[in-house]
């Protein structure tokens, strides 16, 4: 069609429109029929990936592993101890500490 002056001017208005419809129709079958086609190949793709799949998990073994127990925080429990000391030493002692500050009378 091109060598003969393109589609314009081989067909008259009416038969160009129906000529444009039909070739985008033609053109969207070729798309759908490589859709389809892949489609079924990739049937064939994922069965062996699932049967890769399956022959790995045959040869996987179950194992448990235990782990070992953190070590006790003993310097936290040594810092909250030394806290606590403190605070019941200032609470039994807070009237001789703070004798200077209450008003005798």
């Amino acid at each position: 069609m091109a060598v003969h002056g393109g589609d314009r001017k081989l067909l008259k208005e009416r038969k160009h429109v129906e000529f444009v419809q039909r070739w985008n129709l033609l053109k969207y079958k070729l798309e759908k029929v490589k859709a389809m086609y892949f489609l079924r190949s990739s049937d064939h793709d994922l069965y062996a990936i699932h049967t890769l799949i399956y022959e790995a998990s045959q040869k996987l073994e179950a194992l448990l592993v235990c782990f070992k127990d953190p070590p006790f925080p003993w310097a936290s429990v040594s810092l909250f101890g030394v806290f606590l000391f403190g605070f019941c030493y200032v609470y039994a002692k807070r009237d001789k500490i703070l004798k200077s500050k209450r008003k005798q009378f």
